[in-house]
């Protein structure tokens, strides 16, 4: 596996951030359009004339709506389809503006319409169900039309209009269904998201229902929870069916030993190690320079890395610090318990136990220094291009903010800013890059990754970043954070 060298990955979380910003400056603009929709519409119902001309009445009389004849026409329509009950269909309408203008949003728009639409129904036949006095101007009832179309419904089985007792006791019995469907049509029960009454439906996932309170002190950061969580659920999905994969992979394995299944992941992270360490023997013979395998040390000797069944793919594309650690078999249960684990620290006062050193400078290969002293006899076979033509690297001085000290003093910061926030853990790995440095964040238990990934503008602002990046490292109990350099280095190959 190689050590000191982190993927430069694009801080990209921050236009998310930004787009969530934009959806709720444009949602308040929207509640405040629905206000005025709303005041419009009361406004024409208060003044409705029905001498006034509009689409059912042709006349040349003077409008006296105080909205002019858009009022007209509106204050008509409702009255001749909804009757009375227009002035109650008003009222989702501001309530919706609220919601939009508090940047609460309203979801499930067709079904909540129809909610709607439904309730403006049942209290269009509720009002119906009262006598209309003399002075009535409409043929139809207190209801309007939509009324009388919903008590001919009874009337079918009573033989006539409902009137009297009966009238009354249609109208208690409608005033249940309109109450649910004003809640729902209103945006006031069913919501998943937002500060709203929640239905009492089973979840698929009872951490589905946690993560939409978890950030409730964080105002406004509602989409940037929701991104963090669907992020967290593709990447646990992706993991999960790798290690199905390298799992059906090994029961396919004819040729692999019983008593191999059944050897411990402490003996076989030993043996990887010895490897390990064999094999850059062999390299430094050959002429190359022999880096010492501290992240396997480290990993042996740190509770967090204990080599588990998980941590066949310890990162994946996002993080390019893949190692050779997926054919690790399956651990019986019992085993792994009685595997001997060495106990963490709760304080590391050496700072190589965590930070990796960053990547050796390449030694000029044997091709280099052959082609560095020209022949003086020709040969008549093709030969490679030299080397020559290709223009020397530049001598990069290293960063001294990269260094082990300072990159320890960092992660005890980092430690301290979490726990200022409420999320207590260990920075178990720090692995400096060129352009960013990773910090693996072993979080304690009852700490979930949602609201580590909802505080990346925090820690950003508390560390004193241009911006920060969260996620979780898939296959192991870690999260990690991305944190730019001070200064970026440039990549020579």
């Amino acid at each position: 596996m190689r050590s000191g060298a982190s993927a430069p990955l694009a801080l990209a979380d921050t236009g998310h951030g930004i787009q969530a910003f934009a959806r709720r400056q444009v949602g308040r603009l929207v509640g405040v359009g629905l206000f005025a929709l709303a005041a419009f519409g009361v406004a024409s119902l208060a003044t409705w004339n029905v001498a006034d001309p509009s689409f059912s009445h042709a006349t040349n009389n003077t409008v006296t709506n105080a909205m002019g004849y858009a009022g007209a026409v509106f204050s008509d329509l409702a009255m001749q389809f909804f009757g009375l009950a227009a002035v109650a269909a008003l009222v989702p309408t501001v309530i919706w503006g609220f919601l939009l203008f508090s940047a609460r949003g309203v979801d499930r728009l067709p079904k909540r319409g129809l909610s709607w639409f439904g309730f403006a129904l049942l209290a269009a036949a509720m009002v119906g169900c009262v006598v209309p006095p003399k002075t009535w101007p409409l043929p139809t009832g207190l209801g309007g039309v939509f009324g009388d179309m919903v008590l001919k419904i009874p009337g079918v089985v009573i033989g006539g209009y409902p009137t009297g007792l009966i009238a009354s006791i249609i109208a208690i019995l409608l005033s249940a269904p309109a109450l649910w469907l004003f809640a729902h049509g209103s945006a006031l029960i069913g919501r998943k998201n937002g500060f709203a009454v929640m239905e009492d439906e089973p979840a698929v996932d009872p951490r589905e229902d946690d993560l939409l309170f978890d950030n409730d002190e964080d105002e406004g950061d509602e989409g940037i929870l929701a991104l963090g969580a669907i992020t967290h659920w593709w990447l646990s999905l992706r993991a999960w069916m790798h290690r199905r994969a390298v799992r059906r992979r090994q029961e396919r394995d004819e040729y692999e030993p019983e008593m191999e299944q059944r050897s411990t992941a402490w003996r076989r992270a030993a043996e990887r190690v010895e490897s390990a360490e064999f094999a850059e023997q062999r390299m430094s013979q050959d002429g190359r320079a022999r880096v010492e395998p501290e992240f396997f040390a480290a990993m042996v000797n740190d509770r967090s890395a204990s080599l588990d069944p998980d941590d066949a793919d310890i990162f994946d594309d996002r993080f390019d610090n893949a190692g050779e650690d997926a054919d690790f078999d399956d651990e019986p249960v019992v085993q792994r318990r009685g595997a001997p684990t060495a106990k963490v620290q709760p304080f590391r006062s050496d700072a190589a136990t965590r930070v990796e050193a960053p990547a050796a400078r390449p030694v000029p290969g044997a091709r280099v220094q052959r082609e560095a002293q020209t022949s003086l006899i020709g040969s008549e076979k093709f030969e490679m291009p030299s080397l020559h033509f290709l223009s020397e690297p530049k001598n990069v001085v290293r960063d001294a903010s990269l260094s082990k000290d300072a990159l320890e003093q960092n992660a005890r910061l980092l430690e301290g800013v979490l726990e200022d926030f409420g999320v207590k853990g260990e920075i178990i790995a720090v692995r400096p890059g060129p352009v960013v440095t990773l910090y693996e964040l072993e979080p304690a238990p009852g700490i979930k990754s949602s609201r580590v990934i909802g505080l990346s503008d925090d820690i950003a602002r508390s560390m004193s970043a241009i911006a920060c990046r969260v996620a979780v490292v898939p296959g192991r109990n870690a999260i990690g954070i991305e944190l730019p350099n001070a200064k970026r280095e440039t990549v020579y190959l």
